[in-house]
């Protein structure tokens, strides 16, 4: 399991967040099943969702298939938010931290060792383990230059002949 916490869930945010995930697993997934967030899915539809075009890029670049879970389909939504409530429940509680990059590093402590060593629910298996021996050899190899993440917004042209991005102009 990969978790991070974040202050916000903006597109450059959620491309961030990919980039970490991968890192953390040392490979590529073949498809990446995720909810139907605003900065990942501009239009939910059950037939032909509308990618957000940053994080289109970004699949593109490092080779993955966007797998949203169908709209009004509860029964496999929880498997993509069930780690949410799993960390929220056993991690955080009784717990302080200074920053955030304090509690991002207890996090990942708690991960590999507490949480990557239990006997999980559904597979009865430790999750370290099952990963090592049955996962981690079908995960592609990381780019050897990670891709540039970039956002795309709509601009206008001022008068003065400027544009304006993030109050910069």
């Amino acid at each position: 399991m990969y978790a991070e916490f974040i202050w916000d869930q903006s597109v450059m945010t959620w491309l961030a967040c990919h980039r970490h995930a991968f890192e953390w697993f040392n490979g590529l997934p073949q498809r990446v099943i995720i909810d139907n967030p605003k900065c990942a899915i501009t239009k939910a539809c059950y037939h032909d969702p509308e990618v957000q075009r940053a994080y289109g890029d970004c699949a593109e670049e490092y080779g993955f298939l966007i797998a949203p879970c169908p709209v009004r389909d509860p029964q496999k939504k929880g498997r993509v938010e069930s780690n949410v409530k799993y960390v929220k429940n056993n991690f955080v509680p009784l717990r302080e931290f200074r920053h955030i990059t304090d509690a991002n590093q207890q996090l990942k402590a708690w991960l590999m060792s507490e949480a990557g060593n239990r006997i999980h629910g559904t597979t009865r298996e430790a999750p370290l383990k099952r990963f090592v021996e049955t996962e981690k050899h079908l995960l592609k190899a990381l780019p050897d230059v990670p891709p540039e993440l970039a956002q795309w917004v709509q601009v206008k042209v001022h008068g003065d002949c400027h544009v304006q991005f993030a109050k910069c102009r």
